[in-house]
C-alpha cells in the first residue's frame, strides 16, 4: 500500500532592490522556507553575494489557485 506524502508549505521569495550593478536586479525562489531559497538562490547565481543575507525578502505563500506578481518601473 502506498502512503500519501504529507506536503510542505510553498512560499514564492521575492528580493528587490539587490544584486546592483548598472541597475538593481531581482532574486524570486519558490522554496519552502527562507533558508532554504537563500541556498537555491545562491547556487542559481553562482556565488555568496551579501544581499543574500542583507536584505529580508518578501514572502508569499503559494496557494492551490493562480496567482500574479509584478514589479512596477519607476522614472
Amino acid at each position: 500500500m502506498r502512503q500519501k506524502m504529507k506536503l510542505r508549505k510553498m512560499y514564492l521569495f521575492v528580493w528587490e532592490g539587490c544584486f546592483a550593478d548598472y541597475a538593481t536586479g531581482l532574486g524570486v525562489v519558490l522554496a519552502h522556507d527562507v533558508d532554504e531559497a537563500r541556498g537555491l538562490l545562491r547556487r542559481s547565481i553562482g556565488y555568496d553575494h551579501p544581499d543574500i543575507e542583507g536584505i529580508d525578502p518578501d514572502r508569499y505563500r503559494v496557494t492551490r489557485g493562480p496567482m500574479a506578481f509584478y514589479v512596477h518601473g519607476g522614472g
